[in-house]
């Protein structure tokens, strides 16, 4: 094979693996786990790094639950739809809030359909700024 058909092919699967890895949420669930809190006053989308549920000793909403119950409260990251840069709509930590236990709250798992902007990203952001 010639030299630009080299090229031409492996710009072409650099582009194929560029564009999987940012349709692809579930490629980025080793940053961060996102949980959907519902109570009687809502529905938010909260998101805990891995080092986070590292130190709380949990990984599910149901242990995420029994710990915040045991806990009566934690900061989490407030998750929220937004237009990124590229334009497309993503999954990102707006602010830090705490999560205080309540009787009436649930806590499950939640699969965004969208990228998912880690916090680390965030973080630096706020850095910058």
């Amino acid at each position: 094979m010639s030299r630009s058909t080299h090229l031409l092919l492996g710009l072409g699967l650099a582009g194929l693996i560029a564009e999987t890895v940012i349709s692809h949420p579930a490629l980025t669930v080793d940053k961060v786990k996102l949980f959907k809190v519902t109570t009687s006053n809502g529905e938010i989308v909260v998101g805990l790094t891995k080092d986070e549920l590292a130190r709380l000793h949990t990984s599910d909403a149901a242990s995420l639950a029994q710990v915040l119950q045991n806990g009566g409260a934690m900061n989490v990251w407030q998750y929220a739809v937004r237009r990124g840069a590229s334009g497309e709509q993503e999954e990102a930590p707006v602010k830090k809030i705490v999560l205080a236990a309540d009787a009436s709250m649930r806590i499950e798992a939640y699969r965004a359909q969208m990228r998912v902007v880690p916090i680390a990203e965030v973080r630096m952001a706020q850095a910058a700024e």
